[in-house]
Protein backbone atom coordinates (compact mmCIF):
# COMPACT_ATOMS: atom_id res chain seq x y z
CA UNK A 1 0.00 0.00 0.00
CA UNK A 2 2.90 2.44 -0.95
CA UNK A 3 1.51 6.17 -0.84
CA UNK A 4 -1.20 5.50 2.31
CA UNK A 5 -1.07 7.43 5.03
CA UNK A 6 -2.18 4.90 7.31
CA UNK A 7 -0.26 1.61 8.65
CA UNK A 8 -1.59 -1.71 8.48
CA UNK A 9 -3.18 -1.04 11.43
CA UNK A 10 -4.54 1.91 11.32
CA UNK A 11 -2.48 4.48 13.06
CA UNK A 12 -2.24 7.48 11.57
CA UNK A 13 1.34 7.98 9.69
CA UNK A 14 0.96 11.60 9.27
CA UNK A 15 -0.36 12.70 12.70
CA UNK A 16 -1.11 16.59 13.45
CA UNK A 17 2.12 18.04 15.56
CA UNK A 18 2.30 18.29 18.54
CA UNK A 19 4.23 20.67 21.37
CA UNK A 20 6.77 18.64 23.03
CA UNK A 21 7.20 20.55 26.12
CA UNK A 22 3.89 20.82 26.75
CA UNK A 23 2.44 17.49 24.80
CA UNK A 24 -0.62 19.70 23.07
CA UNK A 25 -1.85 19.03 19.86
CA UNK A 26 -1.36 21.57 17.08
CA UNK A 27 -4.32 23.21 15.21
CA UNK A 28 -4.54 21.63 11.91
CA UNK A 29 -3.03 24.23 9.04
CA UNK A 30 -6.17 25.76 6.78
CA UNK A 31 -6.42 23.88 3.65
CA UNK A 32 -3.85 25.06 0.73
CA UNK A 33 -5.84 27.70 -1.26
CA UNK A 34 -7.05 29.28 1.54
CA UNK A 35 -5.73 32.27 3.87
CA UNK A 36 -5.81 32.00 7.34
CA UNK A 37 -7.56 34.08 9.41
CA UNK A 38 -4.36 35.97 11.14
CA UNK A 39 -1.81 37.42 8.96
CA UNK A 40 1.43 36.23 8.54
CA UNK A 41 4.76 37.85 10.20
CA UNK A 42 4.34 41.40 12.20
CA UNK A 43 2.13 44.75 11.96
CA UNK A 44 4.25 46.78 9.77
CA UNK A 45 6.12 49.74 12.09
CA UNK A 46 4.04 53.06 11.19
CA UNK A 47 5.76 55.41 9.25
CA UNK A 48 6.43 58.48 11.66
CA UNK A 49 5.20 61.93 10.80
CA UNK A 50 8.17 64.04 10.50
CA UNK A 51 10.29 60.82 8.43
CA UNK A 52 10.21 62.96 5.55
CA UNK A 53 12.26 65.85 7.07
CA UNK A 54 14.53 63.54 8.69
CA UNK A 55 15.32 60.88 5.79
CA UNK A 56 15.92 64.17 3.11
CA UNK A 57 18.79 65.57 6.08
CA UNK A 58 20.03 62.60 6.45
CA UNK A 59 20.59 61.86 2.83
CA UNK A 60 22.18 65.43 2.51
CA UNK A 61 24.86 64.60 4.98
CA UNK A 62 25.87 61.41 2.83
CA UNK A 63 24.19 58.80 4.82
CA UNK A 64 23.13 55.21 2.97
CA UNK A 65 19.79 53.77 3.18
CA UNK A 66 21.46 51.47 5.79
CA UNK A 67 22.31 54.53 8.13
CA UNK A 68 19.48 56.40 7.55
CA UNK A 69 16.86 53.31 8.18
CA UNK A 70 19.43 52.65 11.25
CA UNK A 71 18.59 56.11 12.74
CA UNK A 72 14.81 55.65 12.09
CA UNK A 73 15.47 52.37 14.28
CA UNK A 74 13.93 50.16 11.67
CA UNK A 75 15.38 47.19 9.05
CA UNK A 76 16.81 48.39 5.26
CA UNK A 77 14.12 46.15 3.65
CA UNK A 78 11.24 48.41 5.87
CA UNK A 79 12.99 51.27 4.95
CA UNK A 80 13.32 50.06 1.24
CA UNK A 81 9.00 49.02 1.44
CA UNK A 82 8.58 52.87 2.97
CA UNK A 83 10.15 54.52 -0.06
CA UNK A 84 8.14 52.10 -2.55
CA UNK A 85 4.75 52.98 -1.19
CA UNK A 86 5.40 56.45 0.05
CA UNK A 87 6.16 59.07 -2.89
CA UNK A 88 6.94 61.80 -0.23
CA UNK A 89 9.95 59.90 1.51
CA UNK A 90 11.34 58.92 -2.07
CA UNK A 91 11.35 62.47 -2.91
CA UNK A 92 12.78 63.22 0.26
CA UNK A 93 15.83 61.12 -0.39
CA UNK A 94 16.10 62.31 -3.91
CA UNK A 95 16.12 65.67 -3.01
CA UNK A 96 18.69 65.25 0.08
CA UNK A 97 21.19 63.13 -2.47
CA UNK A 98 21.06 66.12 -4.57
CA UNK A 99 21.91 68.67 -2.26
CA UNK A 100 24.50 66.27 -1.34
CA UNK A 101 25.82 66.33 -4.93
CA UNK A 102 25.45 70.53 -4.86
CA UNK A 103 27.98 70.35 -2.03
CA UNK A 104 30.39 68.60 -3.26
CA UNK A 105 29.96 69.91 -6.63
CA UNK A 106 30.53 73.41 -5.30
CA UNK A 107 33.57 72.61 -3.52
CA UNK A 108 35.05 70.47 -6.49
CA UNK A 109 34.00 73.36 -8.89
CA UNK A 110 36.25 76.32 -6.01
CA UNK A 111 38.83 73.62 -5.56
CA UNK A 112 38.98 73.74 -9.69
CA UNK A 113 39.22 77.50 -10.06
CA UNK A 114 41.87 78.28 -7.63
CA UNK A 115 44.10 75.78 -9.64
CA UNK A 116 44.04 72.32 -8.09
CA UNK A 117 44.93 70.59 -11.32
CA UNK A 118 42.83 67.17 -10.57
CA UNK A 119 39.88 68.67 -9.67
CA UNK A 120 40.04 70.66 -12.94
CA UNK A 121 40.64 67.61 -14.74
CA UNK A 122 38.28 66.07 -13.14
CA UNK A 123 35.28 68.36 -13.68
CA UNK A 124 36.48 68.32 -17.21
CA UNK A 125 35.94 65.23 -17.89
CA UNK A 126 32.72 64.20 -15.57
CA UNK A 127 30.74 67.70 -16.85
CA UNK A 128 31.84 68.31 -20.44
CA UNK A 129 33.11 64.54 -21.42
CA UNK A 130 37.04 64.97 -21.94
CA UNK A 131 38.76 61.92 -22.25
CA UNK A 132 42.39 61.60 -22.20
CA UNK A 133 42.75 58.81 -24.95
CA UNK A 134 41.43 57.23 -27.70
CA UNK A 135 38.11 58.29 -29.74
CA UNK A 136 35.60 60.64 -28.03
CA UNK A 137 32.05 58.40 -28.01
CA UNK A 138 30.53 61.95 -29.16
CA UNK A 139 31.75 62.81 -32.80
CA UNK A 140 30.21 66.40 -32.63
CA UNK A 141 32.71 67.65 -30.53
CA UNK A 142 35.89 68.61 -31.40
CA UNK A 143 38.72 65.93 -29.68
CA UNK A 144 41.04 67.54 -27.68
CA UNK A 145 44.16 66.04 -25.85
CA UNK A 146 45.80 67.70 -22.93
CA UNK A 147 49.10 66.85 -21.81
CA UNK A 148 50.37 68.02 -18.27
CA UNK A 149 53.90 67.17 -17.20
CA UNK A 150 54.84 67.24 -13.69
CA UNK A 151 56.63 70.83 -12.88
CA UNK A 152 60.18 69.64 -10.91
CA UNK A 153 59.42 72.04 -7.89
CA UNK A 154 56.40 73.33 -6.66
CA UNK A 155 57.15 76.83 -8.00
CA UNK A 156 56.12 76.10 -10.91
CA UNK A 157 53.19 75.44 -10.01
CA UNK A 158 50.68 79.15 -10.70
CA UNK A 159 46.97 79.62 -10.59
CA UNK A 160 45.48 80.11 -13.70
CA UNK A 161 45.59 83.38 -15.35
CA UNK A 162 42.08 85.04 -16.27
CA UNK A 163 42.72 86.90 -19.88
CA UNK A 164 39.44 89.54 -20.15
CA UNK A 165 38.86 91.25 -23.77
CA UNK A 166 38.20 94.29 -24.10
CA UNK A 167 35.13 95.08 -26.46
CA UNK A 168 36.08 97.34 -29.42
CA UNK A 169 33.56 100.39 -28.63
Amino acid sequence: MSGSKFRRDGADLNPAPENRRTGVLASPSPPSGTRSHRPLGRRPKPIPADAAKHIQKLAAEGATYAMIAHRLGIGKDTFRKWLDDNVELANAIEIGRAMAEKQLYDVLWSKAMKGDTVALLFIAKCRFGWREQGEAPNTDRPVINITIRAPSDPEHYRPPVLIEHASNS
